[in-house]
């Protein structure tokens, strides 16, 4: 054995260890730059190992524990490299150590073989050899790395005898691949609430921690590696805490914890205390939670004047109001009646009818009695074009049962003519009380407007394609035709604009610009979406962008219905726009996973239609019963990948098996795991958990229930 200046060790024994690297290595194929770079040391330092020069390195526990995390990266069996070890330097042969509670420093480690100051400061060598092995281990980036590492923390301890670890006050119970639960430390706790109880019962004798409203707490009872990562996946702590150790994180929420040892641990997020036990990893000791879930943050509105329809408030920070349009004959009450009640069952806020002949507009009072007489309050939105003055003239019950008026100005009449039908109908909505939506359409721009600003733009001495004054004068159609009403009398707090037009980012561009010059509320859509899935994608396009922008007060979904389908797809496709984007909640909405190679089979895919459809069928009695049950989140997850992550974010959520695995579906309630359902009614038993839960968190006094508010007028 030599003597070098910082190391004692047999070098030939060294030189032996370092040739079974290095033939491990190449054998492998593996470069000696990769093996540097996971272990963050130099290709120099990788080069001595394999030489077994061990001077240049501080002192042998370090390079004992690069030795062992080198071996590792290898896959070379831990009793080989223990061997070597000893020949390298006898003084390293493997001790077991009890661990003890400790008043002062959490733990102390006694050599039960022999007691003697030699044997002492070799166990804590020791120890100080397994922490060093996996802090070099620890170098990837990713939070799923981050965890595989742990792994090997936990593997580099089960080469000495497991700690005994003293559980006076925890007890710990791990979970096997079978959903059954195996208690490890107390054979008299029989379940993960006993552990909890005990560990609650510690909590209660301490003084209650004080955390901020954006702030998580975390406190381990024992020596622990803790990950967490923020609200982008940044892991933002990662390293071996002592025991009894806190720490605090703000401004990342929510955060995706990991405790390696769960047993004794707290953890609180905004003042909310989090059991880390009731999150065990299957089969660990280990804990992962989401702490400081947060509701998704919505754009800021446009602020407008706010108008009053009916029950309705439209402008400003007012709910974003979904509207549709029957394609019934008005003239025949009994069926647009029928369809107006259709489209309110679905969800619609306002309906507007065609008004166009003698025989509709003489129908529209009895289609608002007969709405009356089943309940419904839905305002009635009057469609004129051509004629309007003369049926509001003819039939002034018409204009009193509607609760708005459409008013095409391209279509309304030409010079003074078309001036004095205009200030008839406005005068008229103004008498009546009622709103007026001013809406422009490419399609029927006014063509005296269209070509005085064509021609003058043929004469500036920079002329502008003739798509930008064509769209420049929609805005000013809009625009002119509202300071006209506002002129004849109707107060700025009865207009509603709109300018519609069929492609995409036209329609973005006009309402970008006509929403920066005036304080109207904005009526959305396009002219025409389409049909199918051409239309649902623009309408989404188009409008999404603007949502987002604050711009749009009002919105219709004008998709073309495929025959034989039903005219209330737009109704759902409008909200699911606004529920998908945070803005407005109509439903409880369903997440599921798109499946893939481990959802062979259609189980989760049928399950999430069921689940879907059960709730839209509920919604027409529990949105009186229940008020905010629309706010509900279901998860239908399809194998064990994301199935237990989303289904714990979910109010409720349920992890499907995948191909090959274990036949069962645990469920998840509030982020823990109630119950797991096997067998052929695992969809009748989760939705009678979800109806369940409904009953119990939405009803007079439940958790979630919200209470039903009136949003008043603001001042403009």
């Amino acid at each position: 054995m030599e003597n070098n200046d910082k190391i004692n060790y047999d070098t030939q024994a060294a030189k032996t260890l370092g040739d079974e690297l290095r033939k491990h290595r190449t054998d492998a194929k593996i470069d000696i730059q990769d093996v540097a770079s996971r272990l963050k040391l130099s290709t120099e330092q990788i080069d001595a190992l394999e030489k077994g020069e061990y001077s240049g390195f501080p002192g042998l526990v370090f390079v004992s524990g690069y030795l062992r995390s080198y071996a590792r990266f290898l896959k070379i069996d831990e009793q080989i490299i223990a061997k070597h070890l000893r020949s390298i330097t006898p003084q390293l042969e493997d001790h077991v150590y009890a661990v003890t509670r400790s008043t002062n420093s959490g733990l102390s480690f006694t050599d039960t073989e022999k007691q003697g100051f030699p044997k002492w400061i070799l166990g804590i060598a020791a120890l100080a050899l397994a922490v060093g092995g996996v802090y070099f281990w620890q170098s990837k980036s990713s939070f799923e790395n981050e965890q595989a590492n742990i792994q090997n923390s936990k593997d580099v301890a089960d080469t000495m005898k497991t700690p005994a670890l003293k559980t006076d006050n925890v007890a710990v119970s791990e979970m096997t691949e079978d959903g059954k639960k195996e208690i490890t430390n107390k054979p008299e706790v029989a379940n993960d609430q006993a552990a909890s109880a005990a560990s609650a019962a510690v909590q209660e004798e301490k003084p209650a921690v004080k955390v901020e409203k954006d702030e998580l707490w975390i406190k381990v009872q024992y020596r622990s590696n803790l990950i967490i990562a923020d609200k982008d996946g940044k892991v933002v702590f990662s390293r071996i805490v002592p025991a009894g150790s806190e720490q605090r994180l703000r401004g990342g929420a929510p955060y995706n914890v990991w405790i390696g040892i769960a047993a004794g641990s707290e953890a609180n997020y905004g003042g909310t205390p989090i059991e880390p036990l009731k999150y065990r990893v299957a089969g660990e000791k280990s804990a992962s939670f989401v702490a400081g879930k947060t509701k998704m943050t919505t754009p800021k509105r446009r602020q407008t004047h706010q108008v009053k329809i009916d029950h309705l408030i439209i402008g400003s920070d007012a709910p974003v109001v979904v509207q549709s349009m029957t394609n019934t004959d008005t003239a025949d009450a009994e069926a647009t009646a029928r369809q107006v009640k259709e489209l309110s069952d679905a969800g619609s806020e306002m309906v507007r009818i065609t008004v166009n002949t003698p025989e509709a507009a003489s129908k529209v009072a009895e289609i608002r009695s007969r709405l009356d007489d089943m309940g419904y309050t839905t305002p009635l939105i009057g469609d004129f074009h051509f004629n309007g003055e003369r049926l509001l003239a003819e039939f002034p019950e018409c204009g009193k049962a509607l609760s708005k008026y459409r008013i095409n100005p391209g279509n309304v009449g030409k010079g003074a003519k078309g001036d004095e039908k205009f200030a008839f109908m406005i005068r008229t909505a103004a008498e009546n009380n009622k709103a007026v939506r001013i809406g422009v359409n490419w399609g029927s721009l006014d063509q005296s407007l269209a070509k005085r600003m064509m021609d003058a733009n043929l004469a500036s001495a920079t002329p502008k394609p003739p798509e930008e004054i064509m769209k420049e004068a929609l805005i000013v159609s809009a625009l002119e035709s509202a300071e006209k009403a506002v002129a004849l009398g109707l107060p700025e707090d009865k207009i509603i604009l709109s300018c519609k037009v069929s492609a995409v980012q036209d329609l973005i561009q006009v309402y970008r610009e006509l929403g920066s010059r005036c304080r109207y509320p904005l009526h959305l859509g396009l002219t025409e979406a389409g049909m199918g899935s051409k239309g649902i994608v623009a309408s989404t396009a188009a409008l999404s962008v603007l949502l987002q922008e604050g711009i749009g007060d009002t919105i219709r979904i004008s998709l073309t219905p495929e025959p034989g389908s039903p005219r209330t797809q737009e109704v759902i496709v409008g909200q699911e726009i606004l529920q998908t984007m945070g803005l407005r909640s109509f439903t409880p909405m369903v997440t599921a996973c798109p499946g893939c190679g481990r959802t062979t089979s259609t189980v989760f895919q049928e399950l999430a239609q069921d689940v879907q459809n059960y709730l839209r069928q509920k919604m027409t009695i529990w949105r009186t019963e229940y008020p905010g049950v629309e706010s509900l989140n279901v998860a239908v997850m399809g194998c064990v990948v994301n199935g237990p992550g989303e289904s714990k974010l979910a109010d409720i959520g349920i992890s499907l098996p995948g191909t090959g695995e274990t036949p069962v579906a645990p469920v998840y309630v509030d982020g823990e795991r109630k119950v797991t359902l096997k067998g052929d009614n695992i969809a009748a038993e989760f939705l009678q958990i979800v109806e369940d839960y409904v009953k119990t968190n939405y009803c007079e006094g439940g958790a979630k229930r919200k209470q039903n508010r009136v949003i008043p007028i603001q001042s403009a």
